[in-house]
């Protein structure tokens, strides 16, 4: 969960679909369909389930994602997280049991 008090959740009971913009922390604990925009921080929980192409900042994945991340500095997939899409980041972190598939690229 995020260190700070401000963040904006997509509770467990939601399921959003669209394009979403943000500034500082989106926290992910039900569906998310379409595709997400920030310099901020995203953290999708082990009941999010994201099918969405990201550019954002820094991801840390608890959940499900399938789609692709741009331009990231740091991705950590948590033992509990799986990815089904291309990474394209700075940072990698893979907890020992987090899934991957597809193709990483790192600057």
């Amino acid at each position: 969960m995020p260190e700070r008090s401000a963040y904006t959740t997509i509770s467990d009971d939601m399921l959003f679909k669209g394009e979403v913009e943000f500034e500082d922390v989106l926290v992910i604990e039900g569906q998310l369909e379409g595709v997400v925009r920030s310099h901020g921080k995203v953290y999708i929980l082990p009941s999010g389930n994201v099918k969405a192409d990201l550019y954002v900042h820094q991801l840390v994945i608890e959940g499900r994602l399938q789609g692709n991340v741009h331009g990231a500095d740091l991705i950590s997939i948590h033992k509990t997280g799986y990815v089904y899409g291309d990474l394209d980041t700075r940072e990698l972190e893979v907890e020992r049991g987090g899934k991957h598939l597809g193709r990483t690229t790192m600057k």
